[in-house]
Parts: structure tokens; C-alpha cells; sequence
């Protein structure tokens, strides 16, 4: 599956949090600890890729990220399986030699709209972020569902111009 997503970075989560409330549903407040692997033959950052182990409240997800298609936002496919032991799993990979090489750590409080999944997110060491996503089937609707997420993003008051196609990942990495 590809999930089309847009990032905006924002100061005042108050603000969209009451427009959100008021517009759509809230689905889960959660906290989520990721670790992000490196490959153990090829860069990663080069090929634009992910592969992370998250923990949201007790239950554990690996996802592998493909590198970004389309040119607006952070669109990309993205194969997601539950495991069942998050310890085991990050030993498993380790083994395999992957390596653990950064963790983030943050709060989400996800909202729905229609389709689109709205998250204000509190990354530890970044601040707050506000993603737009949606799932699409394939990528020849990609740059349509980018524009949906835009004038979405639009009609909440969010500043387009401060869009990142950066992930947190890459963000927290330009700190360092």
C-alpha cells in the first residue's frame, strides 16, 4: 500500500487540535517508541529508505519505507507487518545484522476526517508536527491525493510553505 502524506511542522498544537475536534473524529491518543535499523550492506540515507521497529502502547509493528515518489510530499510505499515480541524482533534483526542506530520517541494523537488520517504529533527533540495521510492502492494517484491533502491542510489554516518531505528520522539526523 502507498500512503500519501504531507508534514507541516507547527507551535501551537491548541489551535488544531480545537479546529480537529470540531471537524473530525479523534481515533487514538498513543505513544510511540521507534527504533530505526540500518542495513548491514547498503546506505539507507542513499537509497531513501527505512526500516523501523515501533512499540505503540504494546503493540509491535516493523515497516519497511521505500524511497519518496512524487514530488510534494512524503509519499511512499510502505509494507507494514504485526509482530508479537518487540525484544525478540530487534534481537532477530540484529542478528541478521541490521543495527540500531537511532530511536524516536513521541506522542500522537490521531484524528480522522473523511479518508484522511490528520496526526498531531510531539517528537521528542523536534517539537510538533502535523501529518496528513492517506492510504492510496497504487502510485498513479499519488499527485492528486497530494493535492487533496494540501487544500485540506489549506482549509485547517496550516502554513503550506513550511512542508517538509523530510522525515522525523532525517529531521532528528540534521540536528545531530
Amino acid at each position: 500500500m502507498i500512503e500519501a502524506e504531507i508534514k507541516i511542522p507547527i507551535k501551537n498544537p491548541e489551535i488544531i487540535r480545537t479546529i480537529l475536534k470540531n471537524r473530525g473524529e479523534l481515533v487514538s491518543i498513543t505513544k510511540q517508541r521507534d527504533i530505526y535499523f540500518q542495513h548491514p550492506f547498503r546506505d539507507f540515507m542513499i537509497t531513501d529508505e527505512a526500516l523501523r521497529l515501533r512499540d505503540e502502547n504494546g503493540v509491535y509493528e516493523l515497516t519497511y519505507k521505500g524511497p519518496k515518489i512524487g514530488n510534494i510530499g512524503k509519499t511512499r510505499l510502505e509494507i507494514s507487518i504485526n509482530v508479537n515480541n518487540f525484544d525478540k524482533t530487534k534481537q532477530l534483526l540484529e542478528n541478521l545484522g541490521f543495527k540500531a542506530f537511532i530511536r524516536i520517541s513521541k506522542i500522537r494523537e490521531l484524528y480522522k476526517i473523511d479518508e484522511t488520517f490528520i496526526a498531531i504529533d510531539n517528537v521528542e527533540n523536534l517539537g510538533y508536527y502535523v501529518e496528513f495521510e492517506k492510504q492510496i492502492p497504487d502510485s498513479k494517484d499519488v499527485e492528486q491525493t497530494e493535492r487533496e491533502l494540501i487544500n485540506l491542510a489549506k482549509e485547517l489554516g496550516l502554513e503550506i510553505n513550511k512542508s517538509t518531505r523530510k522525515s522525523y528520522l532525517e529531521l532528528l539526523l540534521e540536528k545531530t
